[in-house]
């Protein structure tokens, strides 16, 4: 036998009877060419020596062809395509996920070979959206990709928008992106934003919930500091007396004063403390501040005099003087202090000079004066009426005081005065005295009124 010239040549496929065809397919000669093994008139020689090849051939639009169509490596190459080894054969279509997100429908065993991930037969790509992973992140990527990592595809047309604060109703705030942070059904914070941590949050209302700060500013709250938890509602008293139902926390920032779990502000009255003063305040500030409410719906009046049983006085507000059982005596009074009291009936008692007049009808001896013993005192005309008087008293109905221990003794010898009210003759050193008096008196008129002659 002769010998024979291997050689390869590229012919048309005989599944196409096209002049041109679209696909090629690999025989081998084995022996030289000669009129009657000529080379199929469509086929191109690769060469002396080449060999067909069966193996899959991958083409830039995501097809393939091997052996089964014909394709050989050296036709592969010829068309466009990219050998992917002797034995390899394709697949099947289907959708190729990138690391970059981007997805294409192609063969598997050339979406391996770019370095896609094949989806699985029948797998198709759905186009391109924004992608929510449970981190927060986004990234734009084909919906059928998002799926396989574990993502949340947003729908066609969205798009990732940014990394930003999240918050959500029950205060809790995430960095996320704001497409995954609105379809989780919280509030995105703008961009920029970052979550700053859990605190309590004060609001206008008194209310209190623990969130974290930049939520709780977005809400219209006032952040109580890292660290700070709500304490829960109770009454709170600020320095003014009025009360509200708020958070400790929320209290004690606002310089209020809690009033204990559970208490709750009751309503404002007057209070009355026990230097006498009122303050209209909530009644359970009023206790706490150490004084006594005066009950729903009173108020303070203002400070006056109160006049007690005991004839004593303290300047006080009127709600509160009744409330201690004394007597208001009108705006604008005030105590006078305590001094003698003669009474109607002569009698002297020590009262405070209001109450003496107001209360008692009497009549105040001034500042430091005292109630003493009874004593003789004698009226004029005739001294004949004498009555045992306190002395203020006697003097304050126009008698004279017969001094310490005197007392009346009747007219024992009929002349019309009472014995105690009878002067004594004076005695001879008494009548010296008055002489005396009287001698010097003429000495120095006589002295003076000469000097006043010499002088003019």
């Amino acid at each position: 036998m002769p010998l024979q010239a291997s050689y390869s040549q590229v012919v048309p496929s005989p599944r196409y009877n096209q002049p041109k065809p679209s696909h090629s397919v690999c025989v081998t000669w084995t022996q030289a060419p000669g009129p009657q093994h000529a080379p199929h008139s469509s086929g191109i020689p690769q060469g002396p020596g080449t060999h067909c090849c069966p193996q899959a051939c991958c083409f830039p639009d995501g097809t393939c062809r091997d052996g089964m169509d014909g394709m050989d490596g050296l036709c592969c190459e010829n068309e466009g395509g990219q050998p992917k080894g002797p034995g390899t054969m394709c697949l099947g279509m289907q959708a190729c996920c990138f690391p970059d997100g981007t997805c294409q429908d192609m063969d598997a065993i050339c979406c391996e070979n770019e370095g896609g991930e094949p989806k699985g037969p029948g797998s198709m790509c759905l186009g391109m959206q924004a992608c929510c992973f449970p981190d927060g992140t986004c990234q734009d990527m084909d919906a059928i990709c998002c799926e396989n990592e574990g993502g949340q595809p947003k729908g066609p047309g969205s798009m990732c928008l940014g990394m930003q604060a999240c918050c959500f109703p029950d205060g809790t705030c995430q960095d996320m992106d704001a497409i995954c942070c609105l379809n989780e059904g919280g509030q995105p914070k703008g961009p920029g934003t970052v979550c700053l941590g859990m605190e309590a949050c004060c609001f206008p209302d008194g209310t209190c919930q623990d969130m974290d700060a930049i939520c709780c500013l977005n809400e219209g709250g006032e952040p109580k500091g890292p660290g700070t938890a709500c304490l829960g509602m109770e009454a709170c008293c600020f320095p003014d007396g009025t009360c509200q139902d708020m958070d400790a926390i929320c209290c004690l920032n606002e310089g209020g004063e809690p009033q204990g779990p559970g208490s709750k502000c009751e309503g404002m009255e007057a209070c009355c403390f026990p230097d006498g003063t009122c303050q209209d305040m909530d009644a359970i500030c009023c206790l706490n501040e150490g004084g006594e409410p005066q009950g729903p719906g009173s108020k303070c009046e203002g400070m006056e005099g109160c006049c007690f049983p005991d004839d004593t006085c303290q300047d006080m507000d009127a709600i509160c003087c009744e409330d201690e059982g004394g007597d208001p005596q009108g705006p604008g009074s005030a105590c006078g202090g305590m001094e003698g009291c003669c009474l109607p009936d002569d009698t002297c008692v020590m009262a405070d000079a209001l109450c003496c007049v107001n209360e008692l009808g009497g009549v105040p001896q001034g500042p430091g004066t005292v109630c003493t013993a009874l004593e003789a005192c004698c009226f004029a005309p005739g001294r004949c009426i004498c009555r045992n008087l306190d002395p203020l008293c006697c003097i304050t109905i126009g008698g004279e005081p017969q001094g310490p221990g005197t007392m009346c003794l009747g007219d024992s010898n009929h002349n019309g005065e009472d014995d105690a009210c009878e002067h004594p003759i004076p005695t001879v050193s008494e009548w010296a005295l008055v002489v005396l008096t009287l001698l010097l008196l003429t000495v120095g008129k006589v002295y003076f009124g000469g000097r006043r002659r010499a002088a003019t």
